[in-house]
């Protein structure tokens, strides 16, 4: 069998399965904030406001997501050297 049921009583897999839902949990609720404040801005009457958004919103539909995750995977990095 594949996976061990005595899996599930260690403390470690819980440890590391806390460690990998946390942060997305964290992240899919900063995303649909983030998401929801963008939608209601470009529904705005101030027209730099839609503007900045438009562009806000091109820019990352314009970025392939394998570049965007390089680049962030690799920001931290670049600071260091």
């Amino acid at each position: 069998m594949w996976l061990d049921p005595r899996l599930f009583g260690q403390e470690d897999f819980w440890l590391a399965a806390l460690t990998v839902i946390s942060p997305a949990v964290l992240a899919w609720g900063i995303s649909v904030i983030l998401g929801m404040v963008v939608a209601l801005g470009r529904q705005s009457r101030q027209a730099w406001l839609r503007r900045v958004l438009e562009v806000y919103v091109w820019f990352f539909r314009s970025l392939p997501l394998l570049v965007l995750l390089i680049f962030i995977y690799n920001a931290p990095r670049s600071s260091r050297s």
